[in-house]
């Protein structure tokens, strides 16, 4: 990155994104404004980019005609960039616990969610580490026989699962994000990055982050105050 500016919003402000849209009007020539990458943490905020953005430009005289930024959610942007250059096909959140129903070799929804999520939560906050490795630490660290039996079964039924995906040539949508990484190294490098409406990011969405604005050229970021997100700044 070779520079960047962080605008601090209070909460609940209006038209906060203005500041934001200044800076792209002024930053590219004529009315094309391809060059940005504007990154939300969910699609909802994607689309309420765009649609605040044509309503600026649409009361900006001479600006009713234009070529608009990539707009993208993060998640969305590692999925594309996966599908493009990864190898396995990502499956959605929902066949998930059905995966963990095969393993385990019964009907019980329940628990096959509550190893879902924990996959998730592994993902995104032990990113790191595999989970064998994950094992180990917690063979070493959970003292209390009965809690670490527990634990290490649950870690061996999530090695189970990414066992059955690789095998069938298959990934989730936690394992895309992570596995994107090295591909947005590779094939991301906007002249103009955008960071807006990110509160606090997990662990996996900080790496990928960083990673958007080491690619950058120019970043400019919407924060709002309090948020856990302006720390890393």
């Amino acid at each position: 990155m070779k520079e960047g500016i962080v605008f601090i919003a209070p909460l609940g402000a209006r038209d906060k994104k203005t500041v934001i849209f200044k800076e792209i009007v002024s930053q590219c020539s004529g009315s094309d404004y391809s060059s940005v990458l504007y990154i939300t943490p969910s699609a909802f905020g994607q689309r309420e980019a765009g649609r605040q953005f044509f309503s600026y430009l649409k009361s900006s005289p001479g600006k009713k005609v234009y070529i608009p930024f990539r707009s993208q959610s993060l998640k969305k942007l590692c999925a594309d960039l996966y599908e493009a250059y990864g190898k396995e096909y990502i499956i959605s959140d929902c066949i998930k616990p059905l995966v963990f129903c095969e393993i385990l070799g019964e009907k019980n929804i329940g628990h096959a969610y509550l190893l879902s999520e924990l996959m998730s939560k592994i993902r995104h906050y032990i990113f790191d580490k595999e989970l064998g490795q994950l094992k180990e630490d917690i063979k070493s660290h959970i003292f209390e026989e009965k809690t670490r039996d527990r634990a290490v079964r649950s870690i061996g039924i999530l090695e189970a699962y990414e066992k059955e995906l690789k095998e069938k040539g298959l990934i989730d949508f936690d394992g895309a994000v992570r596995q994107s990484i090295p591909f947005v190294r590779e094939h991301v490098s906007p002249p103009i990055l955008v960071l807006d409406g990110f509160f606090d990011p997990t662990p996996l969405e900080m790496e990928v982050i960083k990673t958007l604005i080491e690619r950058s050229d120019k970043v400019y970021a919407l924060v709002e105050e309090g948020a856990e997100f302006l720390k890393f700044f």
